[in-house]
C-alpha cells in the first residue's frame, strides 16, 4: 500500500455516516484545488451507489462552487473502492455552505464553512493559506489569459484602447465573465439601415434577408448591441454579412426573402 501523500489517501472503511460523508467530500475538494488524486477506500460497507460517480458528483457540489467535474469512481464486489479526482481547471472551488455531524456525546462538530477553501498539503486536508490562494488566484488569471489570447485570434475581434470610444462586451453568455473593450463598429461596420440605403431595399426587407441567410446566429457576420434584459437594440453585420447578402442578389435579383418559409 503506497504512503499518503498530496494526490493519494487511504481510508480503511466507508459506512456512509455522516461524518464519513462530509470528510470525503473535504478530500475531494482538495483534492481538486490541488493535483488532483485518488482516493481508496479498503471496505465500503454503505450501498454501492451512495459511491457511484453520480452520486458523487450531486453529494459534492452541494457544498461547494463553482461545480467540481471530472470524480469517478468504481466499488468493487469486495467492497474495496477508488475514487478518482481530476485536477480541475475551474478552481479555486470555495465551500458555499456550513456542514457537521453530530458526536455521540450529542455536540455539533463542524467538518467546514461557508467560505473556506480547501487543499491539499502533503497527505493531510488543510485550508487554503495567503500563499496557497495567491497560487490560485494566479493560475485563475493566467487561464483567463490564454482563453483571451485564443478569442482574440478569432476571426473578427478587434481591440481598441478605452479612451477611443470603444464599447465594453463579454466573451461569453456567463454574467461573471470579464469584460473587455471590443471595436464592434470596427468589427462590425454595417447596420441594417445602412444595408437598406446601399441596396435600395426596406429595413424589413433588409432583416428577412439576414434572418433568411441565418447570418444573425454566427458570430463571424453579426452582432447585436443589447439592452440591460438582453433584447437585442440594433444588429451589425460584418463585411463578411454584406459580401453574402451582395451575393445572394447577384445570383437571384429577384429574391424576395419575405417570401421564404
Amino acid at each position: 500500500m503506497p504512503a499518503e501523500s498530496e494526490t493519494y489517501e487511504h481510508k480503511s472503511v466507508y459506512g456512509g455516516t455522516d461524518k464519513e460523508r462530509l470528510k470525503l467530500v473535504k478530500s475531494i475538494v482538495a483534492m481538486a484545488n490541488t493535483e488532483g488524486g485518488n482516493i481508496h477506500i479498503e471496505r465500503v460497507t454503505a450501498r454501492a451507489r451512495e459511491l457511484d460517480s453520480a452520486s458523487l458528483d450531486n453529494i459534492v457540489n452541494r457544498y461547494v462552487g463553482p461545480a467540481i467535474h471530472g470524480i469517478e469512481s468504481e466499488v468493487q464486489l469486495d467492497g474495496f473502492a477508488v475514487i478518482r479526482v481530476a485536477k480541475s481547471d475551474q478552481k479555486p472551488h470555495v465551500i458555499t455552505r456550513y456542514a457537521g455531524y453530530q458526536e455521540e456525546q450529542g455536540r455539533q462538530k463542524a467538518v467546514f464553512h461557508k467560505g473556506q477553501i480547501w487543499v491539499r498539503h502533503s497527505s493531510s486536508n488543510a485550508e487554503a493559506a495567503p500563499d496557497d490562494v495567491a497560487m490560485l488566484i494566479r493560475g485563475a488569471a493566467g487561464r483567463l489569459l490564454e482563453q483571451l489570447g485564443a478569442r482574440i485570434q478569432q476571426p473578427g475581434f478587434v481591440l481598441r484602447p478605452e479612451d477611443e470610444g470603444a464599447m465594453p462586451v463579454r466573451l461569453a453568455s456567463d454574467q461573471d465573465a470579464v469584460p473587455v473593450r471590443v471595436d464592434t463598429p470596427a468589427a462590425y461596420p454595417h447596420t441594417r439601415r445602412t444595408l437598406s440605403d446601399e441596396i435600395g431595399c426596406s429595413v424589413p426587407w433588409v432583416t428577412a434577408a439576414m434572418q433568411s441567410l441565418n447570418l444573425e446566429n454566427d458570430g463571424q457576420y453579426a452582432y447585436s448591441d443589447r439592452n440591460a434584459v438582453g433584447h437585442a437594440v440594433l444588429w451589425r453585420y460584418s463585411d463578411e454579412a454584406r459580401l453574402r447578402l451582395l451575393s445572394k442578389l447577384d445570383e437571384h435579383p429577384d429574391w424576395d426573402p419575405r417570401r421564404d418559409g
